[in-house]
């Protein structure tokens, strides 16, 4: 299993996502001197595209989110929480880093976040095998300018997992083909490389 590393808040990392909401509502790390900050590697991830990309255990270098020729891509994450129940879970963000040298999409991309509702392994998904999904809900756009990494909100998921649903099984993302470049993100699993979870606890 991933090792967590838990570090006090420091300097939050750049921005390429726009929150749905006004710039005044867009959620920020928080800054407050006992939060701690806990970051958590994938436990399981996996791709799938409506075009027959990744599924069955290929883990691609990168995923191209939003990109026309790819169609709908998601990418599925089960993150294994390291916190007590009873911790106030202040934020959370899913953490994506750019693939280094790739060109920023030309137009802006939707994102959408998912609760993923019954058990999944990443061997055997498939865009025609993939898990159920609750309802996307809207979660900003990556704009048309330089790689800078993506921070998507995902607070309201992770705070579910208190809850321990037997219906909970990780955090879908989607991006719906729309752009000539869309934006290509890294699966790598090396340290800081890859996705990851970044969540603000008290």
């Amino acid at each position: 299993m991933p090792r967590p590393l838990a570090l006090p808040f420091s300097a939050a990392l750049a921005v390429a996502l726009t929150a749905c909401a006004a710039p005044q509502e867009q959620a920020r790390p928080p800054s407050s001197p006992d939060t701690v900050r806990v970051v958590l590697a994938p436990a399981d991830l996996a791709v799938v595209g409506a075009r027959g990309s990744g599924g069955g255990g290929e883990l691609p270098e990168a995923v191209a989110l939003g990109r026309s020729a790819g169609g709908t891509v998601e990418m599925l994450f089960r993150f294994a929480a390291t916190w007590p129940d009873d911790a106030e879970v202040v934020s959370a963000f899913l953490v994506l880093e750019p693939l280094d040298g790739a060109p920023p999409p030309s137009s802006a991309v939707t994102l959408e976040t998912a609760r993923i509702t019954e058990p999944w392994r990443p061997g055997v998904v498939s865009w025609g095998r993939q898990p159920r999904l609750d309802v996307p809900r809207a979660a900003g756009n990556v704009r048309p300018r330089a790689a800078l990494p993506l921070r998507v909100d995902v607070t309201a998921l992770v705070r579910a997992w208190s809850r321990r649903s037997g219906g909970d099984h990780g955090i879908a993302l989607l991006a719906h083909g729309a752009d000539a470049f869309g934006a290509l993100v890294s699966t790598s699993v090396a340290p800081g490389s890859g996705p990851r979870l970044e969540v603000y606890v008290r």
